[in-house]
């Protein structure tokens, strides 16, 4: 019978298919940490020494008036007080709260080196502002900790990826 022949050849034909599929999803390796060669993030900042550095930094994209980011920042803050040699810290503020700086940093408790860049810029074809860098993936306060130009570990938001101290610091330790 060959309709029945042509069904059953494509019937282990469709096996052999979803066989491969499977094989191919069990041993292929996935990373379930966020490490990647370069980063659209650190490629903004302005201060040619903390970009090119190839120690261990850490950069922050922060709105001045969110009080998530001021936690986040003097969590950081403290932080670098329990080590000798912490990583430099630099921050990037959208111009939309620019005038709340002095405040941030007086919560803080420490000022960090910064740069201000426009909240939102689409009239060039540049990706050229904060919402162009950070929206609709990540949201803040973002931290990012950076050996060299290799990112080892994104913290963003307030969910299951947000900032905690604990971890950066397991991370600095190793």
């Amino acid at each position: 019978n060959t309709a029945d022949d042509k069904e059953n050849s494509c019937s282990k034909l469709s096996i052999q298919f979803l066989s491969v599929l499977l094989v191919m999803f069990a041993f292929l390796p996935v990373s379930s940490q966020t490490k990647s060669e370069g980063s659209s993030f650190v490629s903004f900042v302005e201060d040619e020494n903390f970009k090119n550095s190839e120690e261990y930094k850490i950069l922050c994209y922060f709105d001045a008036g969110c009080e998530h980011c001021q936690h986040a920042a003097k969590s950081l803050d403290s932080l670098s007080n329990l080590f000798d040699n912490f990583p430099p810290v630099h921050i990037v503020f959208s111009d939309t709260e620019q005038d709340n700086i002095p405040n941030f940093f007086e919560y803080v408790g420490s000022e960090y080196p910064y740069q201000v860049m426009p909240f939102a810029n689409y009239d060039t074809d540049e990706v050229d502002s904060y919402m162009e860098i950070t929206f609709p993936d990540y949201d803040n306060p973002i931290v990012i900790l950076y050996k060299g130009e290799k990112q080892i570990r994104l913290f963003d938001g307030t969910g299951y990826n947000e900032y905690h101290a604990e971890e950066l610091q397991l991370l600095l330790d190793k």
